[in-house]
């Protein structure tokens, strides 16, 4: 969906780090003129890395471990290793477009990416993962510090995936419950940011409108959201800084965000009583790849085909769509993106019948 702002951005931070050499070490991208949350994404698979490699080795009990002194020469010891971690050129660029993507994700879908990172192999970790995985991120930082400290006041080792999800819309509701114009335009500038470094220095930041939709809708602020996609049926598909200040002025923000306060995130009583809204069915990069391949980049007639299939009477009848439409547009249903669709589409199905 946006492969282009992808692209330019890869080639600036390309350019901006390994250009053509044969390799580069992280000292030397951290240095480097480029957004910090790829800086972030570099740091935390190098650490991760790091910490694996550490678990694997059998230390003699013998050893003080707690040894203070210990404990200061391996933080050191970590530093440095991180900072000389060499990638060559091909992991680099492979490692910099799954940080570039990932970013993207992060800064239109929040808590989609959180949840997605967090659980995509079991639906509870503990503390210490949170804290790991949390590293991949900056920009609202405020999200995960709050859950990290809730955790500790509450003395929880773990975090289930359906705590997460509504810890992270509370804390949005309490923080969002009295932003003004001001702090929305405020809310959305590291979307902005983000793309501007690919940008020429005196040139007008545009970025994808349903870039803003995305980010917007997550946060439930349906005013916003409802003017945004009024400018795209206008046949915008871009939009300026200016022009989204100008936007956002005519939103009505009279309607207040239900909420919970902070005190009572961590009451379970709460937790059974909310239900919370579903992901969203695909990533960015999934959903352009499977708008292109199976319905020729038109989005409207994917997003009509998807909402007919959840309006059939039962699975049976949802499943037949999914395989005529298949066996009519000549795709072959044993394709590893037809498989994912398929399935995909079919839980969702399940999950809403159930609901």
């Amino acid at each position: 969906m946006f492969e282009k702002e992808i692209k330019l951005i890869f080639n600036r931070v390309k350019n901006n780090t390994i250009y053509q050499s044969n390799s580069i070490d992280y000292k030397t991208i951290k240095e480097s003129d480029i957004p910090i949350g790829i800086k972030n994404y570099f740091y935390a698979q190098i650490y991760k890395q790091l910490c694996d490699e550490k678990k694997s080795l059998q230390i003699n009990n013998n050893f003080d471990q707690e040894n203070s002194i210990v404990i200061a020469l391996e933080k050191q010891a970590e530093k440095i290793l991180i900072l000389e971690y060499i990638f060559t050129q091909k992991e680099f660029e492979n490692s910099l477009e799954n940080s570039i993507i990932f970013y993207f994700n992060f800064l239109c879908r929040p808590h989609w990416t959180i949840l997605n990172l967090f659980f995509q192999s079991s639906n509870l970790i503990d503390i210490s993962t949170v804290k790991l995985l949390s590293k991949n991120f900056s920009n609202y930082e405020y999200l995960l510090k709050i859950i990290i400290k809730l955790l500790e006041i509450n003395k929880k080792k773990d975090l289930s995936r359906s705590e997460c999800e509504f810890f992270l819309r509370r804390i949005d509701e309490e923080i969002l419950k009295d932003y003004k114009t001001s702090d929305f335009l405020q809310l959305a500038q590291p979307i902005f940011d983000f793309i501007a470094f690919s940008s020429f220095k005196n040139d007008a930041i545009k970025i994808p409108i349903r870039a803003l939709e995305y980010f917007f809708n997550e946060k439930g602020i349906k005013s916003i959201v409802n003017h945004l996609e009024n400018e795209r049926k206008n046949g915008n598909e871009i939009i300026i800084f200016e022009k989204f200040s100008d936007l956002l002025s005519n939103c009505n923000f009279s309607e207040k965000l239900e909420y919970t306060s902070l005190e009572d995130l961590n009451s379970n009583q709460i937790l059974n009583k909310i239900s919370t809204p579903l992901p969203p069915l695909f990533d960015l990069a999934m959903e352009t790849k499977i708008k292109q391949k199976f319905f020729s980049d038109n989005e409207n007639e994917m997003k009509d085909f998807i909402a007919d299939i959840f309006k059939s009477e039962n699975e049976k009848l949802a499943d037949e769509m999914i395989r005529e439409y298949f066996a009519v547009n000549g795709i072959n249903i044993n394709n590893s993106d037809a498989i994912f669709f398929y399935q995909t589409i079919l839980n969702r199905y399940k999950i809403l019948r159930k609901d």
